[in-house]
């Protein structure tokens, strides 16, 4: 579909989410508590338990508290471009794909210069009438989205 000539700009900041934070912290007790029921002896069960701590505190600081590289907040602009914030300012985005648009939850992939990032929207981690609004460009094929390989 060809996106509409403008459309009502958009600017969505991205917060904490209970909800990440909750799901994190119970995928990497469970894993904690697989590695410590293996059969392996006690050294390499302290070492990979030691693993998902570190992984543990390292996807907190990144996807739940927003730090680091983590996109912090995007824009849509009236011709339906698209431009994000991350570790430093903002930057022109394209939008790759809408993998999944629910109620619930959302995921975006953008093409940020040579690279791809993705971002998860939860209901709890942005305003909801802007998630709403971003859902319904989504579902109506108004956002320009990049084909390129």
């Amino acid at each position: 579909m060809t996106p509409p000539a403008a459309i009502k700009p958009l600017h969505l900041q991205i917060g904490a989410s209970r909800i990440l934070a909750v799901a994190l912290f119970v995928a990497h007790a469970g894993a904690i508590v697989i590695v410590c029921a293996l059969s392996l002896p006690p050294p390499a069960r302290v070492a990979l338990a030691a693993a998902v701590l570190i992984h543990g505190a390292w996807v907190w600081r990144e996807h739940v508290r927003h730090e680091g590289a983590a996109i912090r907040e995007f824009r849509v602009r009236p011709d339906a471009t698209m431009e994000v914030r991350a570790d430093g300012g903002w930057r022109e985005a394209a939008l790759r794909t809408a993998d999944v648009v629910q109620p619930w939850f959302t995921v975006l992939v953008f093409r940020v210069g040579r690279g791809t990032r993705s971002v998860l929207l939860l209901p709890d981690n942005v305003a909801a009438e802007d998630f709403r609004r971003l859902r319904v460009y989504l579902n109506l094929g108004a956002l320009q989205t990049d084909t390129s390989a």
